[in-house]
Order: C-alpha cells, then structure tokens, then sequence
C-alpha cells in the first residue's frame, strides 16, 4: 500500500492515487490505533483493516507504528513503540515491571533482585528468578505483557510462587461475593473484576502448534496477601499435576491477570483460549464492501 499526495481533501486523493497506480493507497486521516482504512483500486470504494490490538499509536500529533522490540536505556528496557508506558528491570534490583495507570504508576516484582536479563525481539528471560533452573519470561505485546515462570524439571516438592505488586495510591484488591479476589480497575469507571487463575502448560501443551488435546493443563488460583510493603499474588501449582509422570517438561505458569496486563487483550492468548473451550490458531479474515479484507483477528 501506498499513500496519497497531499490535496485538501485526503480521501479524494487517495482514490485517485489508489486508481491511477492500481494499487490500495492508505488514508492516513482516517487511521485509528486499530484499523487501516484504504482507497482501493477501483477508485470509488474504501477499505478498512481491523485488528484485534492496536498497531499504532499517536506519538507528538502523528502515528507511529507499534514496535514491541525491546531495548536496554537509561537503566531499564522499554519496548521501541507502544501503547502502553512500561519498563523492565535491566537486572539487579527486585521490580520486574512499571506501567503507567489511568489512576497512577503500578509495578510487579520478583522475591528476589532480577539478573541481566536475556533480550529476544519483545522478550526478556531473567534465568533462574525463581530458584535454580526457573526462568522468568516476559513478553511485552501492544496493551501491556504477558508473564511466564518456567519449570524445567520435576520439583522436589511444593512451588510457592509470589509476585508482589504495587498499586496506585488509594487503589486495593477487593473480594467478591464468595470472598475472591477482584482486581481492580485501573483505566476510566470500570468496574473491579475477579483475578483469573493462572494456566499451567506442559510442554506438549505449550507449543503453538499442538492440536487442542494435545498435551496436559491445569489452572492454578491466585491468592492476594497483604504485607508492610503491599499486595503479594501468591500460586500455588498442584502438587500432583506436577509429578504425575504424563506432565511432560518444561511445564509453564502463564500468569493470569495483574496490573501491569491491559484487562481488554489479557486473555487473547492461544491457550487462554483454548482453556475456554476453543483454539483458534489462526488469524479471522472477513470480506465487506468493495471486496476488501475488513476484518483481521489474531491472538498475538
């Protein structure tokens, strides 16, 4: 796709562009941080991409495209482009994660003072966060990240793993009902919602490519302790689902929800979606209009 000379009239330029060099010529005027509007070849008609997150975001009056690339600066890393203000610790010290709030900064940390991590594209692996051998993975995406404890090998016992978290002043987890945890809404008026469980995947289930059987998968529920310096999200993996000998290694606890994940795109994950009683692989594609792709759905 191409874009349009300048003109007063963006959209008329583009048609004419679109149709004199017989190829789709993006309308900048007309982009949102989802969606790519297009003239198409024919020169009456327009087109528009969706995306399940957003690919761009307006940085200083002019779109920049979303680049989750992760680079070290200034002391931490940060993602090249992204909707989300957010940094990861560059090692040694214990604050995992930092992100701006609709209601102030919120942080997750480890138990312990990080490593150096190992940078690859939009992630970062702390190796050994949590005792010899478990890794720390984490991905930033377009809204926020995702967070993976990696458990290479059988344990010995019982994993007890912690994430302590900072909130915005003045804001706290809360309980239901039934007396579960919710967690609060950090973005607008939006109401507290119930802290999801933590997945844990065996390696046959993790892979992307494994048929939605395949493999083995529990949830692990998330228990909020309140200490002198805040909240502490505590898993407790099961026991037998860790020494049940069909569990094939590495197994991996993909961290539900916490405040430093955007809540809209937190469950797009694959296998998410697939505890929910569906897997969908691959992108959705649909047709509108004047026959152009309209809509484009994926899980990354």
């Amino acid at each position: 796709m191409t874009r349009p000379t300048a003109t007063s009239d963006p959209v008329e330029a583009a048609q004419q562009e679109a149709k004199r060099q017989n190829k789709q010529v993006e309308i900048e005027a007309l982009h949102t941080e989802n969606s790519t509007t297009v003239a198409t070849t024919n020169g009456k008609t327009l087109g528009t991409y969706v995306h399940s997150a957003p690919i761009r975001v307006k940085k200083d009056g002019a779109w920049a495209a979303i680049d989750t690339t992760l680079v070290e600066e200034g002391g931490v890393v940060r993602p090249k482009v992204s909707k989300v203000e957010v940094t990861l610790s560059a090692g040694g010290d214990t604050t995992l994660a930092r992100a701006k709030t609709g209601k102030g900064e919120a942080a997750v940390s480890a138990p312990t003072a990080l490593p150096k991590p190992e940078l690859s594209g939009s992630t970062a692996t702390y190796r050994s966060a949590y005792g010899p051998g478990i890794d720390l993975v984490v991905t930033v995406t377009p809204t926020g990240l995702r967070q993976e404890i990696v458990i290479p090998q059988r344990p010995d016992g019982k994993l007890d793993l912690r994430l302590p978290v900072e909130l915005p002043t003045g804001v706290k987890y809360g309980k239901d009902a039934s007396g579960k945890p919710t967690l609060p809404a950090l973005e607008g008026d939006g109401k507290a919602a119930p802290l999801a469980s933590a997945l844990l995947l065996d390696k046959t289930a993790a892979s992307p490519d494994a048929p939605p059987d395949a493999g083995r998968m529990s949830t692990v529920a998330a228990t909020v302790e309140q200490t002198g310096k805040g909240s502490v999200l505590r898993y407790t993996p099961d026991e037998a689902f860790l020494a049940d000998p069909a569990t094939t290694y590495p197994v991996t606890l993909l961290d539900g929800r916490h405040p430093v994940v955007r809540r809209r795109h937190a469950r797009r994950y694959l296998h998410q979606q697939r505890h929910l009683g569906h897997r969908c692989p691959q992108p959705v594609h649909g047709r509108a209009g004047g026959g152009q792709d309209q809509r484009r759905g994926g899980l990354a």
